[in-house]
């Protein structure tokens, strides 16, 4: 059966009526094709939000937000073609 079960209760990661952001997600999963895609849109969606958050990394609190992950994910993309590495390359 291809349809989606109406009966079951809706999986409360995969939808929220409090929380816009958890069914743009949903609909991201659908879509989105490779990691640095996933940042740029979460980035464009709610920029300001915390995406990352290590209080135990060397000492030091590690806090981004999607923005500075989205810029930080596109660096390091840049680095690794610099370095020759392409898309595909294990």
């Amino acid at each position: 059966n291809l349809l989606p079960d109406r009966t079951s209760p809706l999986n409360p990661l995969d939808h929220s009526t409090k929380d816009p952001l958890i069914n743009k997600l949903r609909g991201m999963r659908q879509g989105l094709t490779n990691c640095p895609g996933i940042w740029q849109e979460l980035s464009e969606i709610c920029p300001d939000k915390r995406a990352l958050l290590d209080e135990h990394l060397c000492d030091n609190k590690v806090e981004l937000t999607f923005a500075q992950m989205e810029e930080t994910v596109r660096k390091s993309a840049a680095a690794f073609s610099n370095l020759g590495i392409k898309r595909g390359t294990n």
